[in-house]
């Protein structure tokens, strides 16, 4: 598992929240899972498991404000 610990620099994942001129506010984040079959493996596992799972509970609950 060493071999995969430099995509360590990508977590936690980024998710941006931001208002633009038009008064509507957005949420950004990168597709985790996507990224993760870049790289394969264990990395594709987690990222396309765990991670894309919090990211999308945090889209979801934001987006239920």
């Amino acid at each position: 598992m060493d071999d995969a610990r430099f995509v360590s620099v990508m977590m936690p994942c980024t998710i941006s929240v931001y208002e633009k001129d038009d008064g509507n506010i957005y949420i950004a984040h990168m597709n985790a899972g996507l990224m993760g079959k870049v790289f394969g493996g264990v990395i594709s596992e987690v990222m396309s498991g765990p991670v894309t799972e919090q990211q999308n509970r945090f889209v979801d609950f934001a987006h239920d404000m």
